[in-house]
């Protein structure tokens, strides 16, 4: 799969169940079902809070929702966006 200027990215976080999944152009990349908590990527256990974050590079530019607009693709059914006042 490539990765194009422009493209959406997405994550899709379980904390309940400590799993992680990565999405590109609406697709799970490597496969699962977060619904089901099939495959995703396993956290360690010691990790006790969250916070999101980007790896950027001087001439990068990314845009990123958080919940404040629309999901271009939706989310995962039984998904919900936390929110914290």
């Amino acid at each position: 799969m490539t990765i194009e200027l422009s493209d959406t990215l997405g994550v899709i976080l379980d904390a309940t169940h400590r799993k992680v999944w990565f999405v590109a152009h609406g697709q799970l990349i490597g496969g699962g079902n977060p619904t089901l908590g099939l495959v995703g990527i396993d956290l360690d256990p010691s990790y006790e809070n969250w916070a999101p974050c980007l790896n950027m590079s001087q001439s990068d530019q990314y845009r990123a929702n958080f919940g404040q607009e629309d999901w271009v693709y939706g989310q995962p059914s039984g998904f919900t966006i936390p929110m914290i006042d």
